[in-house]
């Protein structure tokens, strides 16, 4: 898997893209997940849904606690709404 931007009209989108063969053995892709907009720079204009993402992996896979998951994801939302980011 691998991270693709894509351009559509105006907008600039993030996207986790997976590699696979078809029937006929010919590689392609496949959008995994969507990210969202990016800006000019490449830095995600929803960035929660990717705090949300990495802490649940992150949980997952059992570097953090389900608790300091959902801790991080709240945090993010509250420095969203104040406007207060680190």
């Amino acid at each position: 898997m691998f991270i693709r931007y894509s351009n559509y009209g105006k907008n600039r989108y993030c996207q986790i893209v997976e590699s696979y063969r078809d029937e006929n053995k010919k590689p392609k892709h496949r959008i995994v997940m969507g990210l969202g907009k990016v800006d000019e720079n490449g830095v995600p204009l929803d960035a929660g849904r990717l705090v949300a993402l990495a802490a649940q992996i992150n949980a997952a896979c059992g570097v953090i606690t389900k608790e300091e998951a959902k801790s991080a994801k709240n945090k993010h939302k509250t420095q969203e709404r104040t406007g207060h980011h680190q």
